[in-house]
Parts: C-alpha cells; sequence; structure tokens
C-alpha cells in the first residue's frame, strides 16, 4: 500500500511538472503567433498603403487633359496677343498774315483721330479755312471760306481686308458749294503696316467703295445768286501712304479719284501731300501742299484750286 500510495503521488507530481511545461511551451507560441500577427498587420498596412498611392497615380496620369482654351484672334500674324485699345491723332493750326497797303489774314485748322479695337477703327477728321484781303481805303474781301468734317468706321476681318462706311458734310463759299452732304461704302485693304514701338514705318492702304453725294450750290461772290443742285454718284478709288525718314521726320501722301456715274461725264481728283518734321515733344512743323480738281465746278468757277500751307501740329 504504502509502495501504491508513493508511486501514485509520483505520478501525480510527474503530470503536473509536464503540463506545467506544456502550459509554458502554449504561452511561449501564443506570445509568438501574437507578435507574427502584429507584425503582419503592420506590414499589410503598409503595403495597402502603397497600393493606395500607386492607383492615386494610375488614376492621376489617366485622366484625360485639361482642354486647351482658345487663343485670342489676332489681326497681326507677329502679334502674340490681342492688340489693346488704342487712341491716336492730330490737331494743327496755320496762320499768314499780312500788313500794309493791304493786309491779308489766313487761317487753317485740321483735325484727326482714331481709335483702334481688334475688329473695329472708328475715325473722324475735320477742317476749317478762312481768308480775307483789303485794300487801305476799301472793303473787306473774304478769299476763303471753308469747312468740312468728315466720319468713318472700318469692319476689320483680317490684317489685309475691312469693310467700311463714312459720311460727311463740307461747305466751300468761294467755290459756290452752299453744302455738301455725302454717303460711302466700300472696301479697305492694307497692303503694307510695319511699327516700330510708336512709330509708323511705313503704310499703304488703298479704298474702293461708292459714294453718293448731294451738293447744294449757292454763288456768294461777286453777287448773290441761287444755282441749281447736283447729285454725284460715283466709285471712290482712295490710296492713303505714310513713311517715315527717319524718327523725327515722317511724309504722307493722300489721293482720290471719283468719276460721276449719272448725268454729264464730271470728274473729282484731291490729293494732299504733307511732310512732318517733329521738333519737341509733342509738336511737329508740317508742310502740305493740296490739289483739288473738279471737271464741272460752279458757273464761273476755275476747276482747279491749290494749296500751299505751313502748320504747327500737335499729335495725340
Amino acid at each position: 500500500m504504502v509502495s501504491a500510495g508513493v508511486l501514485v503521488g509520483f505520478t501525480l507530481i510527474h503530470l503536473s511538472a509536464s503540463d506545467s511545461r506544456e502550459l509554458e511551451r502554449i504561452a511561449e507560441a501564443s506570445e509568438k503567433a501574437s507578435e507574427a500577427a502584429a507584425l503582419s498587420a503592420e506590414r499589410t498596412a503598409v503595403a495597402t498603403e502603397s497600393i493606395a498611392r500607386i492607383l492615386a497615380a494610375i488614376e492621376k496620369n489617366s485622366s484625360p487633359p485639361p482642354k486647351p482654351t482658345s487663343p485670342p484672334v489676332v489681326l497681326d500674324a507677329n502679334a502674340t496677343s490681342a492688340p489693346p485699345s488704342a487712341w491716336s491723332g492730330s490737331i494743327g493750326a496755320g496762320l499768314i498774315f499780312l500788313a500794309g497797303n493791304s493786309s491779308t489774314t489766313t487761317f487753317n485748322a485740321q483735325g484727326n483721330v482714331e481709335h483702334k479695337t481688334l475688329n473695329w477703327i472708328f475715325s473722324a477728321k475735320t477742317n476749317a479755312l478762312y481768308g480775307e484781303t483789303r485794300i487801305a481805303g476799301g472793303p473787306p474781301i473774304t478769299t476763303a471760306l471753308a469747312a468740312g468734317l468728315q466720319l468713318r468706321e472700318d469692319r476689320r476681318f483680317s490684317s489685309l481686308f475691312s469693310v467700311y462706311g463714312l459720311s460727311g458734310v463740307d461747305t466751300d463759299h468761294i467755290k459756290s458749294v452752299e453744302y455738301r452732304v455725302y454717303g460711302e461704302a466700300g472696301t479697305s485693304i492694307l497692303w503694307l503696316d510695319h511699327k516700330k514701338a510708336a512709330l509708323q514705318e511705313v503704310l499703304l492702304r488703298t479704298d474702293i467703295a461708292l459714294r453718293y453725294a448731294r451738293e447744294a450750290r449757292f454763288q456768294y461772290q461777286p453777287t448773290a445768286l441761287g444755282l441749281p443742285a447736283v447729285d454725284l454718284v460715283a466709285p471712290r478709288f482712295g490710296l492713303s501712304f505714310r513713311y517715315a525718314l527717319s524718327a523725327f521726320v515722317a511724309f504722307s501722301q493722300d489721293a482720290e479719284a471719283l468719276p460721276n456715274l449719272i448725268g454729264t461725264g464730271r470728274v473729282l481728283v484731291n490729293t494732299l501731300t504733307k511732310l512732318s518734321s517733329r521738333l519737341i515733344g509733342p509738336f511737329a512743323l508740317g508742310a502740305s501742299f493740296a490739289v483739288n480738281y473738279d471737271s464741272l465746278p460752279a458757273a464761273g468757277k476755275l476747276p482747279t484750286d491749290a494749296a500751299l500751307g505751313l502748320t504747327l501740329d500737335a499729335l495725340l
């Protein structure tokens, strides 16, 4: 009995020791499994983050490129953007005065202004002329009395081609023109237009149009006399040329011809030649020569008038 009890006790002690070692192995295995699970979770998180970055990069690279914006329409092939709106022009005046046995006063003034946008050009011209001569002891005699105003609007379709319309009114009492009103529509071609900064180096433009004019006539000298009005329907061929001889000297030439299509044959030709030299700041000295020809003027009037003028201009 004693031997059996000792054997049972030894067996229980042996089993208890075995169970303890097994539990230790199980706990150690469980701890290692937990560490492995934590490491696996960490690696999984890193891999997930990497995959997310890769997917984001793929999505960004595969998205369609932004739609390009249309470049602005420019009329100058050398321009990189639409030209800004700009004003330009000039005003000028000249005076001749003589005194003594005879006194003569002649005054002339002219002005022009132009406003350019991308597709439009607006311009206006005006002029005035007055002259008077008095012989000592005699009454004054008017030798010049004329004025005019013209408005023009161009619609540009390219740097070369445009269409335009203009209207105007003028008067010339010495020529027996009480008033003349006219309107015109046509096309304009800009053959040359070279600029360097604000300097217009060269410009060449031609106009082809149709003009209608109503001319009311009245004889002011030597005696007052009413005259019949005349109408004009004529194609107009115009030329404008500008050339800068230097940064301070410029030459310009304007010319037009209008052959009448109705009634008796009548032709109008007008030319203006001008040389301008800049003095100081915006001021320039201009010398001009104008010729006006009318093949059928009012009764008693000569067909050709010529004027040589000297003006002081202020550039706008």
